[in-house]
């Protein structure tokens, strides 16, 4: 139910639990994704137990489910969160959008990773894994649980491959 405070903590947790959904993402994803923490943190958030439109995590996790303005405004009428909408990705390179990963140090690429880019690679949306500077900057980031399949590498570099623009790393 809605008053000029917005939902309250049941119904803000139950339309973010629904967003989740709608974005096929499990509780494990969508903590690992936006930095809340824990998996318990978040089930008592879509359980009402408390609010997450005044937690420190609400703008990262309305980032993260790219809920609408309205959906922001009903969960907490008074909150100002940037949303980022993505362009589609020939449209504007990350950089071109102001983004800058700072320079990473030289770290071993995992074998994992490699083999992501051998399977996924030839694909034209995937083809970043095949760049070195990629999967330099990938091995160097560091992970609440770092991707340990090449399908794990792939959904990781899905994740941010619109709004990362990694630097040439020599070899």
């Amino acid at each position: 139910m809605a008053t000029d405070d917005g939902l309250n903590a049941a119904d803000a947790g139950a339309l973010i639990r629904q967003r989740r959904k709608e974005r096929g993402l499990t509780q494990e994803q969508l903590v690992e994704r936006t930095g809340l923490s824990s998996q318990s943190y978040l089930s008592a958030l879509e359980k009402g137990r408390y609010h997450i439109g005044r937690s420190e995590h609400f703008p990262a996790v309305a980032r993260e489910l790219h809920l609408s303005e309205e959906d922001v405004r009903a969960i907490s009428p008074g909150s100002v969160i940037t949303l980022h909408r993505h362009p589609q990705p020939d449209q504007h390179s990350a950089a071109s959008r102001g983004y800058r990963v700072p320079d990473a140090p030289l770290t071993p690429i995992p074998d994992e990773l490699t083999e992501a880019a051998a399977l996924f690679g030839g694909s034209p949306e995937f083809a970043g894994l095949r760049e070195h500077r990629w999967q330099a900057w990938m091995a160097s980031v560091p992970h609440r649980k770092r991707p340990a399949t090449p399908g794990e590498w792939l959904d990781f570099y899905m994740r941010v491959k619109d709004t990362v623009d990694p630097p040439e790393i020599a070899h």
